[in-house]
């Protein structure tokens, strides 16, 4: 976290790419600055997040045409122009079809001037059906997009309910305990104590 004397902008991260040859099984990547730029991102990445106030040109385009078969999160902030902000919505044109990120579930699209452009790009591709979380906080959403999420929510709502579509289930094959069992003389770690509990 930048403490209140700085800014996340005043920073300037460049091109982030050397470290993958430091990192080569590199999964999670977390950058915060300005004038955050990549190349290709590596495969091995799970969980990925810029924290910029400024996004340039061309890193989330870069960042959506890298093939990233086993990320599961990615949480990108756009910021301002004021800060540097370019990005242009087509630019999550690579992400749509899902098949960069066969495994992405939680998509976050934060901080942005262009969240409602982002919004209309993404209704009804493949991306967003294998998604279980769509993060748009703090972006500026129109009324007129906000009213879509509503009434698709809504229309699914309307599904459940009449036994139309079902809600999703669990696979057949899934195995799920109600209750377990912890031996304590198994514990080889030692248990930190909370000292205000008697």
């Amino acid at each position: 976290e930048y403490p209140d004397e700085t800014e996340i902008s005043w920073t300037d991260v460049g091109l982030v790419d050397p470290l993958f040859t430091v990192f080569p099984n590199l999964r999670a990547l977390h950058v915060q600055g300005g004038h955050i730029q990549v190349g290709r991102l590596p495969a091995t990445l799970r969980s990925l997040k810029y924290e910029t106030g400024g996004l340039p040109a061309g890193t989330f385009a870069a960042t959506c045409a890298s093939s990233l078969p086993e990320l599961e999160r990615m949480e990108i902030w756009f910021g301002s122009d004021y800060y540097g902000a370019a990005t242009d919505p087509d630019e999550i044109g690579a992400l749509l079809d899902g098949k960069n990120t066969p495994k992405l579930t939680w998509l976050g699209l934060k901080n942005g001037q262009i969240a409602h452009e982002l919004l209309a790009r993404l209704i009804g591709t493949p991306v967003l059906k294998q998604l279980h979380t769509l993060d748009l906080s703090m972006g500026t959403l129109t009324d007129e997009r906000a009213q879509i999420l509503i009434d698709k929510a809504e229309a699914r709502i309307a599904q459940i309910r009449s036994g139309e579509k079902p809600p999703l289930m669990p696979d057949a094959n899934a195995k799920y305990a109600a209750e377990f069992v912890v031996d304590l003389d198994q514990i080889v770690e030692p248990m930190n104590a909370d000292p205000d509990v008697h």
